[in-house]
């Protein structure tokens, strides 16, 4: 039982450090926009493309790596299998955040 919840706390800890930290980069791009011009239709584009390139990546990423490899590679000791994959898994998010970004964006006014 102690066991879950703390696998429960590290994945709920992992996620709202993730966030705050885009919290705090999307702030800095208020800011800045504050500089400018306030204009909201900037700032939810922005919150979009946030979204879309990191967060959709980083969920995919993460528990594919925590799932699939930790368990295929790293505990067989296979290294270099668990580094080669890790690449391949990384490119597939990357491949799948620019695909978020397609959709949510479908005219590339990215």
């Amino acid at each position: 039982m102690m066991k879950k919840i703390a696998f429960i706390l590290l994945h709920i800890g992992y996620w709202a450090l993730y966030i705050f930290l885009l919290l705090i980069f999307e702030r800095f791009m208020r800011l800045d926009l504050g500089r400018r011009q306030q204009d909201f239709h900037l700032i939810s584009h922005s919150a979009k493309l946030i979204f879309a390139s990191a967060v959709v990546p980083a969920v995919i990423c993460f528990y594919s790596f925590y799932v699939f490899l930790f368990s295929m590679f790293l505990a067989k000791r296979k290294i270099i299998a668990l580094f080669i994959s890790g690449i391949l898994i990384a490119v597939i998010c990357a491949i799948a955040g620019e695909l978020t970004l397609y959709s949510i964006f479908p005219d590339n006014a990215v």
